[in-house]
Parts: C-alpha cells; sequence; structure tokens
C-alpha cells in the first residue's frame, strides 16, 4: 500500500531501470508516443470486498477514484498493463484476471513504467505517475494456486505489477478512452 513499508521482500525496483528490455521478451513494446487504451474500471468499496467492474467513474483531483476504498486518501489510482496480466499467465499456467490484480484501470498498447514522474491524459483527465506499484505478500497470498507460490507470483509482477499515478484535474472516464503522455 502506499505509504507503508515494504514487508514481502521484494526488491526494491528503481523506475529508472524499468527499460523494455527488463521486461519478459514475449510481450510488445509501446512506444511512449503511441497511445494507449483503459480496458477497464475497478472499485472496491471497502478493504477486503472483491473488486468490481464498472461502466465510467468519475476521477476527482487530489482525491482518486469516487467510490473506491481510497477515494480521499491520497488521491491516487493505480494502473496496470493487459499485456503484464498476459504475460503472467502464460509463463505460469494461470488465469488471473484483472480485478484480481487489486488495480484500479486495466490499460492496454502502453507501457506504464515510463510514466513514473511524467504527466498523461487518461481521456479528459490528467494525471502524474507517481511510482510503481511494486507486488507485495498481498498480491502473492491473493493469487497463489497449488503451482504457483506467493513468491512466484510476486516475481512474476516484478518491473509490471503497475503503476501508481496523481489525480491531478477532474473529469469522468471510461473503457475506451485513450491514455496519452502530455
Amino acid at each position: 500500500m502506499l505509504g507503508q513499508t515494504r514487508t514481502s521482500g521484494a526488491p526494491a525496483i528503481d523506475p529508472t531501470q524499468c527499460t523494455a528490455e527488463a521486461l519478459p521478451s514475449t510481450r510488445k513494446d509501446s512506444s511512449m508516443a503511441e497511445p494507449g487504451i483503459l480496458v477497464a474500471i475497478h472499485i472496491a468499496g471497502s478493504s477486503g470486498q472483491p473488486q468490481r467492474s464498472i461502466g465510467e467513474a468519475e476521477l476527482v483531483a487530489g482525491q482518486g477514484l469516487r467510490g473506491d476504498r481510497y477515494f480521499k486518501a491520497p488521491g491516487v489510482v493505480s494502473l496496470i498493463e493487459q499485456e503484464a496480466i498476459d504475460t503472467f499467465n502464460a509463463d505460469h499456467g494461470t488465469e488471473v484476471t484483472a480485478p484480481r490484480t487489486r488495480r484500479n484501470l486495466l490499460t492496454r498498447g502502453i507501457r506504464l513504467n515510463p510514466l513514473v514522474g511524467q504527466r498523461f491524459m487518461l481521456g479528459e483527465v490528467e494525471l502524474e505517475g507517481m511510482e510503481l506499484c511494486d507486488p507485495c505478500s498481498t498480491l502473492g497470498n491473493d493469487l497463489a494456486t497449488d503451482s504457483v507460490t506467493p513468491a512466484q507470483v510476486v516475481r512474476g509482477f516484478v518491473v509490471s505489477g503497475g503503476l501508481r499515478a496523481y489525480v491531478r484535474s477532474s473529469g469522468t472516464i471510461r473503457p475506451g478512452d485513450t491514455l496519452r503522455p502530455v
């Protein structure tokens, strides 16, 4: 979680070292010049509740995603690439779905790691990449199976666990909206 001490034992990731070469070779490289797309929006009303998909959402500047458990906390939303989930599933023989990653926004077609420290637009809303969503023991435990250990889950999402972004302006977002650097 944002602002909490890491207890997972996962290595700290230096976002400046998150290059295409650091990612699995099965991933397609997406240039930051090319826009990505918002595939899905997920929220959970309170901690521990499963996330659910919604057709549109209001992002509020400095407060986050209205209706989500972290609304008004740090004003941050989390994003993950569909390609990262697909790679994890292919590598581990699993069927992890986006809501199970506990990230709010599922994207496709744009690399998120290079957006750390960058402003970008999601539809009409301006966001700023704050930090990578390093995988933690909670994610590991939630996605572990009889054949995939929590540690393998954490290792599988190192450098591809997503992005936390600060909500800089308010507006409505919907699946199909483009995501592009400013």
